[in-house]
């Protein structure tokens, strides 16, 4: 009879402890990468009673199927102990990971142009094309932004440059597409070379501002015209070719002039001492010795100074700005340019 109950124990143990190891509780997923500022679900499967372990400590609390997992879980081991049918089983351990990304970055590319440390900007001329493509990974809801205002539509990965600008960028990588970054630090960029437009003021051409000059009239280079105004004496259309601060060139249209009635004599009087320092002496000559009316331009068209032409006037120009000008008499029917040290 001993020996009948000793061998009725050893089935029950043994079927008990086979009954718990056949339990075998995994975890979904085994490998958790979390996005950063992201969560993961970890599931086991279907059983009575669940408890979750980090390490070899009970969570206070996680009893259910499922435990969710934080950033402040990451590089942590996870396991499940489940209980069905009086049997209790453990699950082998996972180890939550999670990614680091790179800070987003810019590719350039294209005309690229020069950096100019005192601008702190890429310099392109008119015309070219600045390509700025968003690294990887960050190539997912990409949008491009201007002084921190996005621009519509332009959510590629490439984004087209051409016009000045401060431009920025924010992605997300494709494996964490609820995750966004953005780039910290402008690509800023300046374009030179805007087309000059020419401006007419009392039968004076005026381009506008830059560093050289040069007029032409039908398209062929005026001698010595290289001022930022030119006297035309004769019709035809005149174009004004400019280079600028940027040493970027460009070339106005085309501005049609009439000479009718224009009798610029630039031979009627004289002014020295061309340049000038301080004052400047006007004589007339020939026929021109009429009392006549005259103003002074400087190179961006405005009047200076204005007064009445005698047949020698003295004009004080120690205030005045170095520069060209040119002073304009007789309804401007007399012109002629000096310079001012």
């Amino acid at each position: 009879m001993k020996n009948f109950f000793a061998f009725i124990i050893f089935i029950f143990v043994t079927k008990s402890l086979f009954a718990q190891c056949e339990l075998n509780p995994t975890i979904t997923p085994d490998a958790p990468i979390l996005c950063p500022g992201g969560t993961d679900t970890l599931w086991t499967e279907e059983f009575e009673s669940y408890q979750w372990l980090k390490g070899n400590n009970v969570i206070s609390g996680a009893t259910n199927q499922f435990y969710v997992v934080t950033e402040s879980d990451v590089l942590k081991k996870f396991k499940v102990v489940v209980t069905d049918d009086d049997c209790t089983d453990t699950s082998a351990s996972v180890l939550v990971d999670a990614w680091v990304f790179l800070l987003p970055y810019v590719i350039q590319s294209g005309d690229m142009g020069y950096f100019d440390p005192q601008l702190y900007a890429n310099v392109l001329c008119a015309g070219d094309t600045m390509i700025l493509t968003m690294g990887l990974p960050y190539q997912t809801n990409v949008q491009w932004y201007d002084n921190g205002n996005p621009i519509s539509g332009a959510t590629n990965a490439d984004y087209y440059v051409t016009s000045n600008g401060s431009f920025t960028a924010c992605g997300s990588p494709d494996i964490c597409p609820n995750y966004t970054d953005c780039m910290l630090i402008p690509i800023n960029v300046v374009f030179g070379g805007a087309q000059p437009a020419i401006t007419m003021s009392n039968d004076t051409l005026f381009s506008t501002e830059a560093e050289s000059y040069q007029w032409y009239l039908d398209g062929n280079a005026i001698s010595g015209a290289t001022d930022e105004f030119y006297a035309p004496t004769q019709s035809g259309d005149y174009t004004v070719g400019i280079t600028d601060e940027f040493n970027c060139s460009n070339i106005s249209e085309p501005f049609s002039f009439a000479a009718t009635g224009l009798n610029s004599v630039e031979s009627s009087f004289e002014i020295f001492p061309n340049p000038a320092n301080e004052f400047i002496k006007i004589t007339l000559k020939g026929n021109q010795l009429s009392v006549k009316n005259f103003f002074i331009q400087n190179s961006r068209g405005e009047i200076v100074f204005s007064g009445m032409l005698k047949q020698e006037t003295v004009i004080n120009v120690s205030n005045f700005p170095g520069g060209m000008y040119l002073l304009i008499a007789d309804e401007g029917r007399m012109m002629k340019k000096f310079m001012k040290e």
